[in-house]
């Protein structure tokens, strides 16, 4: 049962990423494309949903790391959760319309990304 739920919060977990990586992409093609009804009904959910969706990416990411690997720092995923902590901070600054973290909130989501590319494929990379 504990496999289980581990493997479901990894799962979930890395989807809540990519779909909040997709944000900034996604609005980049909105500029530019012509705008049907549909995509701006699709840029208001994810606007309004964004903030939630990092909230539950920081609930859920230590229930995992926890029921994964216990209080075992040396481990890529807790590396991947205190940067994932940090673009959360950085998101709440965001909310106080703090406009100056902006470019540091788009730095930190890569550095997510790549994160979560060497926790999915080499996890312990840190011994």
């Amino acid at each position: 049962m504990g496999d289980k739920m581990v493997r479901f919060f990894g799962y979930f977990n890395a989807c809540i990423v990519v779909v909040l990586s997709l944000r900034r992409p996604y609005f980049e093609w909105f500029k530019r494309s012509k705008k049907p009804i549909w995509s701006k009904l699709v840029a208001k959910f994810i606007r309004r949903f964004h903030p939630i969706l990092g909230g539950i990416l920081v609930a859920t990411g230590v229930l995992h790391g926890y029921l994964a690997w216990g209080w075992n720092f040396r481990h890529t995923g807790y590396l991947l959760y205190l940067f994932v902590l940090i673009q959360g901070l950085l998101g709440i600054g965001l909310l106080k319309k703090v406009r100056s973290l902006r470019k540091l909130h788009r730095l930190v989501s890569l550095i997510v990304l790549v994160l979560l590319g060497l926790h999915v494929f080499y996890r312990t990379a840190l011994g």
